[in-house]
């Protein structure tokens, strides 16, 4: 399925392997493979979307009464952070390492 991504959007920006899952961001996408156990703690997330600054998106989103599930924390592929949106859709906000793949 990753190649499907790759064909359209040019390649990935990176490809991780972390705590059981493959994850890559190609294109507008962050897209994650694994287990059933691995992928267990993201189904509930409706989408995951890479930003410029997740600061910049954390003062707008408590701006319109979103809700932080997770404070911006470090993973190897840059900063998380985990939102309730007031219409009850969870997305992850990830803000990609500066540093190369």
């Amino acid at each position: 399925m990753l190649s499907f991504y790759e064909n359209i959007f040019g390649g990935c920006r990176f490809r991780i392997q972390y705590e059981g899952l493959d994850l890559a961001s190609v294109g507008p996408f962050f897209l994650c493979a694994g287990s059933d156990e691995a992928l267990e703690s993201y189904r509930e997330m409706h989408t995951i979307l890479i930003v410029d600054s997740l600061n910049e998106f954390k003062e707008s989103l408590l701006a319109q009464r979103a809700e932080i599930l997770s404070e911006p924390k470090q993973l190897p592929t840059g900063l998380n952070m985990v939102v309730k949106h007031i219409d009850g859709s969870i997305v992850e906000y990830v803000e990609p390492s500066k540093k190369g793949n």
